[in-house]
């Protein structure tokens, strides 16, 4: 993948709350009920648990805004960039990146939504007419190989810049 693409599309709440509950399977909920446990154990035994709690609902964080976004949101106006060394989406009118040596899944968690979920927690999803084969096989590979697939774009990206600022000095 050379150029990058450039995806617009909407997410209804079903192809949100799919993956996002198949991505955090148990934990999520395990985590939520572990968050409230110790918040009544604050009001009960300690006031020691209100520090286990708030180490919960660090943890769940992720998993309690994806779902309060699913009920606010029915629909979710997607703007995502597939660069060869990043992903950028739309936050509000700033585009955000993510980069391509941190994303750890693309799957198709729901059956017609790619799900890519990146080390820094973004995880974006997109509908499978939406996604071409190639963005498919790049990230797959920037996945398995890491940096020593995406240097040669990486290269090729701080060649292109020196021959702009030559350019711009004559």
């Amino acid at each position: 993948m050379e150029e990058p693409v450039h995806l617009h599309y909407h997410l209804s709440r079903r192809q949100r709350l799919v993956p996002h509950l198949r991505l955090w399977h148990m934990s999520g909920p395990l985590l939520v009920s572990t968050l409230f446990i110790f918040l009544a154990a604050t009001f009960t035994v300690s006031g020691w648990c209100f520090l286990i709690a708030l180490i919960a609902a660090w943890l769940v964080r992720g998993y309690l805004i994806g779902i309060v976004d699913v009920v606010l949101h029915p629909i979710r106006e997607m703007d995502v960039i597939i660069e060869p060394l990043g992903i950028g989406y739309l936050v509000g009118s700033q585009r955000l990146y993510s980069h391509m040596d941190g994303i750890w899944l693309i799957q198709r968690l729901a059956k017609d939504v790619w799900t890519i979920a990146h080390d820094n927690g973004v995880v974006i999803g997109v509908p499978d007419s939406y996604m071409p084969e190639s963005c498919v096989r790049h990230i797959r590979a920037a996945i398995k190989d890491k940096w020593s697939y995406l240097q040669p774009f990486a290269d090729k990206r701080k060649l292109r810049l020196s021959d702009e600022s030559r350019d711009q000095l004559d």
